[in-house]
């Protein structure tokens, strides 16, 4: 909805208002990094990748996939020439 009353510049001007505290609170409240100790005799760049969420990245990068495919067909089907205008689409359908 506040997509709806604003112009896409207070859009972007919104977002970089609330990422630039939370930013600045990560950089102090994330802890940095450990590696991680294994009981084997494993060299570090072989414990990062046994370590790394194969199923976790997988399962995001097929949803941003899909999204981004749902969004650009809907697009084309539609006259409104927005990316996120589900109105459009069900009013002109």
């Amino acid at each position: 909805m506040f997509v709806e009353w604003v112009s896409y510049h207070w859009v972007f001007w919104f977002s970089a208002i609330v990422a630039a505290p939370v930013a600045l609170a990560g950089v102090f409240l994330i802890p940095s990094p450990q590696i991680a100790e294994t009981t084997a005799s494993l060299e570090p760049t072989a414990a990062k990748w046994r370590s790394l969420d194969l199923i976790g990245i997988s399962i995001l990068t097929g949803m941003n996939v899909s999204a981004y495919s749902f969004f650009a067909w809907l697009t084309r089907l539609d006259s409104c020439h927005n990316l996120i205008h589900l109105r459009c689409y069900i009013r002109f359908h």
